[in-house]
């Protein structure tokens, strides 16, 4: 997930942390660590899950990169068990109800266009991309139901489901990509670890302790590498001294600088990981009602979400199950790189800054 909303408001409250980089020479001879679990994730879905065009993607991805003499560490997500937020938890069940509705539905309209065949009808119900879509019931009459409509209780039958496939898609409208109907399993991962290790020094390949992101910025910021490359924003809020985005894409790619971030906003460091849990992460529940623009001025006002605690925050929680996920110290501690137990905010302990 990273940090809700950050790059949209970044570019509107910022723009001028943005480096562009056209070209990928730009990176000739230089140390990167790649983000690598995510990049997979995005070549999948680019390809609309064809796993023989994602490995092609990963031996194109690791040859562009020889090419330019780019040393390359290709960093894979480890045992994030116990380390994400129960909200994390929730979106992923979240995205199973609608895989299990996407896949009751597609069978549903399998069996009524066989049903339909039968009697010599093509209904107007049809597959896009990862979503379902059906012509609009008047659109479906004027065509081919209406030259072949003599028997009511078929076009009533595929009106009815016409209508339920509309109600399915207003609710997912505004995130039909993201419906996910499959993901990369781990023996795709396996099969791009290989393509990546035959195609790299030994010792590139390297699997995380927990998050990927955690671990190229604790690389970048230890000056092991010169760049981290990810699309996840929160690789920042670890400490890593900058961040590339738009990896390959000579359209978009950037680097953003960490210093030019924190001047930008006009936060410091601990006030930027502050405004990085209000604003949603993975380690931590999120406030109702607050986005980035509201978060800035909490934490410049206040310092700290223990100081605007009572006045701002506490009111906006509805239930105890709230409260409960919200776990700013917990999270503050994953992205300084300290260990500690989960435990609601409580007592309001004092903020404790990165070492």
């Amino acid at each position: 997930m990273g940090i809700q909303g950050f790059g949209v408001f970044l570019r509107k409250k910022a723009p001028g942390v943005f480096r562009s980089v056209d070209k990928l020479s730009y990176f000739k001879g230089a140390k990167l660590a790649i983000d690598m679990e995510h990049k997979v994730y995005q070549m999948f879905y680019r390809n609309a899950g064809n796993y023989d065009a994602v490995l092609r993607d990963v031996d194109s991805f690791v040859k562009r990169l020889n090419a330019q003499s780019i040393d390359a560490y290709f960093v894979f997500d480890g045992d994030t068990k116990g380390l994400k937020n129960t909200a994390h938890v929730k979106r992923k069940k979240e995205q199973e109800r609608r895989v299990e509705k996407h896949e009751e539905l597609e069978a549903h309209i399998k069996d009524l266009e066989a049903k339909c065949e039968e009697k010599g009808y093509k209904p107007e119900l049809i597959m896009v991309d990862k979503d379902i879509v059906v012509r609009s019931r008047k659109a479906a009459k004027r065509t081919r139901l209406q030259v072949e409509s003599e028997d009511e209780a078929a076009l009533a039958a595929i009106e009815e489901v016409a209508l339920d496939f509309e109600i399915v898609k207003a609710k997912t409208r505004h995130a039909s990509s993201t419906i996910q109907i499959a993901k990369p399993t781990r023996e795709l991962f396996k099969e791009a670890r290989l393509i990546l290790e035959r195609g790299s020094p030994p010792g590139r390949v390297i699997t995380a302790p927990d998050d990927a992101e955690r671990h190229i910025a604790l690389l970048a910021a230890g000056g092991k590498v010169n760049f981290a490359v990810s699309a996840d924003y929160d690789t920042l809020a670890f400490g890593s001294p900058n961040l590339v985005i738009d990896f390959m894409n000579p359209a978009k790619m950037a680097i953003i600088h960490l210093d030019d971030v924190l001047e930008g906003l006009g936060v410091s460091m601990e006030q930027f990981i502050d405004f990085a849990i209000l604003c949603g992460c993975d380690f931590s529940g999120k406030v109702p009602g607050i986005g980035p623009h509201r978060a800035l001025e909490i934490v410049r006002k206040y310092g700290c979400i223990e100081d605007a605690y009572d006045a701002k925050l506490k009111p906006r929680f509805k239930t105890s199950e709230e409260v409960e996920a919200f776990q700013p110290d917990f999270a503050r501690a994953r992205f300084c790189h300290r260990e500690v137990e989960r435990r609601r905010l409580g007592d309001k302990p004092e903020p404790a800054a990165c070492d």
